[in-house]
C-alpha cells in the first residue's frame, strides 16, 4: 500500500467496513446529533455532528495530543460529512418534487369527477387510459 492513499484507505475501511463496530454513519451521527441537541438545547444537525468531531481531531492534535490515527479518523468524518450532505441532497430533491406530484394528482382528480377526459401525454397515463377503454369493451 502506498503512503499516499495509506490515510484515505484506512478512512475508507473504517466508514464502510465496519458498521457491526460503528453502526451505519447516517443512524449514528443522528444519535449523536439528537443527544448533542438536548443536551446543549439548541438544534445539532448529524451534519453539524461530523463537522464538530473532524474539529475536535484538529484540536486535538493542535493541544499536543496528536495520534497517528488522527489523519485517517479525520478523512473518515469528511467522508461521513459527504455522505450525509448527499442524503440531504437527495430528501431535499424528492421533497421538491412532492409538491409537483400532489398539485397534478389533484388536477387529474378533478378531471376525474368532472369526467372531463383524462390527459394521456405520458405513458403511464396512456396505458391507465387504455385499460379503462379495453375494460368497457369487455363489459
Amino acid at each position: 500500500m502506498e503512503h499516499d492513499t495509506y490515510i484515505l484507505e484506512q478512512a475508507a475501511e473504517i466508514v464502510y467496513s465496519r458498521p457491526e463496530q460503528h453502526g451505519e454513519p447516517e443512524d449514528t451521527f443522528d444519535e449523536i446529533a439528537g443527544a448533542w441537541s438536548w443536551y446543549l438545547g439548541v438544534d445539532v444537525s448529524e451534519i453539524d455532528a461530523a463537522i464538530m468531531f473532524i474539529l475536535m481531531k484538529i484540536a486535538r492534535s493542535k493541544n499536543g495530543h496528536y495520534d497517528e490515527d488522527n489523519p485517517a479518523d479525520v478523512a473518515g468524518y469528511a467522508e461521513n460529512w459527504a455522505r450525509l450532505e448527499e442524503e440531504k441532497s437527495t430528501i431535499r430533491n424528492v421533497t421538491n418534487v412532492i409538491p409537483r406530484i400532489k398539485r397534478r394528482a389533484r388536477r387529474l382528480r378533478v378531471r376525474f369527477l368532472r369526467r372531463e377526459p383524462i390527459p394521456t401525454n405520458c405513458v403511464r397515463l396512456k396505458s391507465l387510459a387504455l385499460l379503462g377503454k379495453e375494460g368497457e369493451r369487455d363489459a
